[in-house]
């Protein structure tokens, strides 16, 4: 039995490091793809502003279309403690009681993501339960490097107007040092393989 990501019908848009935002509205998009109704630029997501929790730019976007319907997917993704089912590497989710105050921000809840005895923690700063959900990494909570700073993921759920969905996978992060390796090995170890 396969799970609705690995019934993708259609490629992914992902931005690289050399993309900026403003130049990733004209990269060229499969004209048989339906078209989310968040362009790349857009900082407001399903009523969550991404500037209450960050002001990093867009790194990373991918954008999938998929078989299986909205519901379905967001059954999938939208659940924090079923990471383990489609997202490598993770052996477990499962989310935590207190709620954090990271970046001076309060979240509604945070989860935990255990990776082969590495521990990471992410504090949910939006989740509207039907659609969409915004994540940000917990640095000082979460015992793996991560290489970049002000980091938010945010996953949407739409209707591709076809019975299918689009998934719409955002990161969000300032670089470091390392983080200039950060966009390619996200995207080449995590993301990408998370949505065969």
């Amino acid at each position: 039995m396969t799970t609705p990501l690995q019934n993708i019908s259609i490629a992914a848009l992902a931005l690289g490091l050399s993309i900026t935002v403003s130049s990733c509205a004209s990269v060229p998009q499969p004209t048989s793809v339906a078209v989310s109704q968040y362009a790349p630029d857009s900082r407001v997501i399903e009523g969550f502003d991404v500037n209450t929790v960050t002001d990093a730019p867009l790194d990373i976007m991918i954008v999938l279309q998929l078989d299986a319907p909205p519901k379905e997917v967001w059954d999938l993704v939208g659940d924090h403690t079923r990471l383990n089912e489609w997202f490598p590497g993770i052996a477990t989710s499962y989310l935590l009681d207190e709620k954090s105050t990271n970046r001076d921000f309060e979240f509604l809840f945070s989860r935990q993501c255990e990776f082969a005895g590495d521990i990471l923690t992410e504090d949910i700063p939006f989740d509207n339960g039907t659609n969409a959900y915004a994540y940000s990494i917990n640095k000082d909570r979460t015992n793996v490097m991560v290489p970049m700073s002000d980091h938010l993921g945010i996953f949407v759920v739409e209707d591709d107007g076809n019975g299918g969905s689009l998934l719409t996978w955002r990161q969000y992060w300032k670089k470091g040092i390392m983080g200039q390796f950060a966009a390619p090995y996200m995207r080449g170890r995590y993301m990408e393989p998370a949505m065969d």
